[in-house]
């Protein structure tokens, strides 16, 4: 279900993954009628009779250089094909709300997982994928907080991670700094733009008495700076 040189899936990978939601979709009441809120479309898939090389393969470039000279894979090509005009006429846009899809590069447009999910969903779906630098924590919360969601409200959102990438929370110490959140603090975040509300965090504030001279190295917090200060003087 994977390519052979590359960490995504191959076209069986994604129409698996997406077969796989969809039954998970099914099995939830609950998510089944957000799904069924969604305009239904009507998409055909086709299946290429001769293969053509995959030119990718992230796996390619951690090998040495002397090894790198290699066949490219053969894989048939898959197209997911929409039947008829939208019910709103050519301008239509069905993917303005209902299911939207937010993911990692697995999410994005060469790799076939969004087309996956329209054929298996037969809906139309919406795309909003996030950079690797971006991470999938500031990614969703990037979402959430845009003016698509904010005014269409999507009624299925489907958010696609890595498995691998579980292991680390939005405070995971390894994590870029610039993507680096506590995690209490990033759920009232997104929570208060999913539910347009902010709940207390009960944080309690204490005056530190230690002079800021005493300890000026050990503040660590970039959005405090100091001068010459006494040690009388604190935070």
């Amino acid at each position: 279900v994977f390519f052979l040189r590359d960490t995504h899936w191959n076209p069986t990978g994604t129409l698996l993954a997406a077969e796989v939601l969809k039954s998970s979709v099914k099995s939830s009441a609950r998510l089944m009628a957000a799904m069924e809120s969604a305009p239904q479309v009507d998409y055909q898939i086709g299946i290429g009779n001769l293969k053509r090389p995959f030119k990718g393969g992230d796996l390619v470039g951690q090998l040495p250089k002397k090894l790198t000279t290699v066949v490219p894979e053969q894989v048939k090509p898959v197209s997911v094909i929409r039947l008829g005009a939208p019910t709103g006429g050519i301008t239509s846009d069905l993917s303005s709300n209902g299911i939207a899809l937010v993911g990692s590069t697995y999410s994005y447009e060469w790799t076939g997982f969004k087309d996956a999910l329209r054929y298996t969903m037969q809906r139309d779906i919406f795309s909003a994928t996030y950079t690797p630098s971006e991470g999938h924590w500031r990614g969703i919360e990037n979402y959430i907080g845009s003016a698509h969601f904010q005014s269409r409200r999507t009624k299925l959102l489907i958010w696609e991670i890595p498995e691998r990438e579980l292991r680390g929370t939005p405070s995971y110490r390894f994590r870029d700094p610039h993507s680096l959140v506590d995690d209490e603090e990033w759920l009232f975040r997104v929570s208060a733009k999913v539910q347009k509300n902010c709940k207390p965090a009960y944080i309690t504030p204490k005056i530190d008495r230690i002079g800021l001279a005493e300890r000026a190295v050990s503040l660590g917090d970039t959005h405090i700076t100091t001068t010459a200060t006494k040690a009388s003087e604190y935070i």
